[in-house]
């Protein structure tokens, strides 16, 4: 009895193959590759101290107000625009997130953000709602703890992606 229902069930439930590490490593390529990040800072003093801004520029855009859009590039951060409001710069930052997602067939959008959850929500809706059907999905997370050490509270940041 023992081997017949063993014989039963054998082959009928196949297991899920799980994905090797080379084909892991090639599907995390090629959602990097096609990956574009902007974000924001609330305070330029964290980037001055980890030694991405200069004191200088970091004083001088401190008096002015200047909310400086950030992105990587070739593996380095770069100064995208520079916004003289907060408000300002997060509009900014959706019109770039959303621009970038008409020109996909499809896109997957992440809004980062350090103690910002609503704020986060807010954005991720206002690019799904500004990229149509073209956004098949949008997600909210925290930051992680290597990122706020280097920028501080109040990032915000978009990811967006091929779906």
């Amino acid at each position: 009895v023992a081997g017949g229902v063993r014989g039963w069930w054998q082959g009928r439930f196949a297991r899920p193959t799980t994905p090797g590490g080379a084909e892991v490593a090639d599907v995390a390529r090629a959602v990097a590759a096609s990956s574009r990040v902007w974000f924001l800072v609330d305070s330029l003093d964290h980037l001055r101290r980890g030694g991405r801004l200069g004191a200088t520029a970091a004083a001088l855009g401190t008096v002015l107000g200047l909310r400086p859009i950030l992105t990587v590039r070739d593996g380095s951060v770069v100064v995208v625009e520079k916004v003289r409001t907060r408000r300002a710069a997060r509009d900014r930052l959706e019109a770039l997130a959303v621009a970038d997602v008409a020109r996909r067939t499809s896109a997957r959008v992440a809004v980062h953000h350090l103690q910002q959850p609503e704020l986060a929500g807010a954005v991720a809706e206002q690019v799904r709602v500004w990229g149509a059907q073209r956004v098949v999905d949008a997600v909210t997370c925290d930051a992680g703890a290597v990122i706020a050490a280097h920028v501080g509270p109040g990032l915000l940041a978009i990811v967006v992606a091929d779906a």
